[in-house]
């Protein structure tokens, strides 16, 4: 709880002498960047308040975005987590990269950043050429039990 008071004080003073409206300066951008991480829903929605107010409604939104992210049910983030898990299982690129779009699409930036690493990683991966069909090993001869009796077939 004080690490976050102090992160707040401490981001609202930078905040007023970070420069003009609508301008996102390294200090507010700094400010962004450690509310995302750190902060809880509340003062996320707080901060997202002050950046509208700043002309900064991308920024406010996103921070919002991240509110919701954090509020979710227990049921709400074990889904996610699944779907992250069969993304970083799939073989299939371009749906890896739907899927880090709709992370990205809720604030969940570092699982997206994660799925799109996993992404370039399956496009940069050699491409291994399927074997000629080779013979099939001939299978052997299957027996039958009949009244005691073994019986090849």
């Amino acid at each position: 709880m004080f690490l976050e008071l102090a992160i707040c004080a401490g981001l609202l003073k930078a905040w007023h002498s970070a420069g003009k409206k609508g301008n996102l300066t390294p200090e507010r951008e700094e400010i962004y960047i450690n509310a995302l991480e750190y902060l809880d829903p509340e003062q996320l929605r707080k901060l997202a308040s002050v950046f509208d107010k700043e002309g900064l409604y991308i920024q406010a939104s996103m921070l919002r975005k991240r509110a919701t992210l954090r509020d979710v049910s227990e049921d709400v983030k074990n889904a996610r987590r699944s779907a992250f898990d069969k993304g970083m299982n799939s073989n299939n690129p371009e749906k890896v990269e739907l899927l880090a779009k709709a992370f990205e699409a809720q604030t969940a930036t570092g699982a997206a950043e994660a799925l799109r690493m996993h992404a370039k990683n399956l496009r940069d991966a050699p491409k291994v050429e399927p074997k000629p069909d080779e013979p099939k090993p001939e299978e052997p001869k299957t027996s039958e039990v009949t009244n005691g009796a073994v019986h090849a077939n």
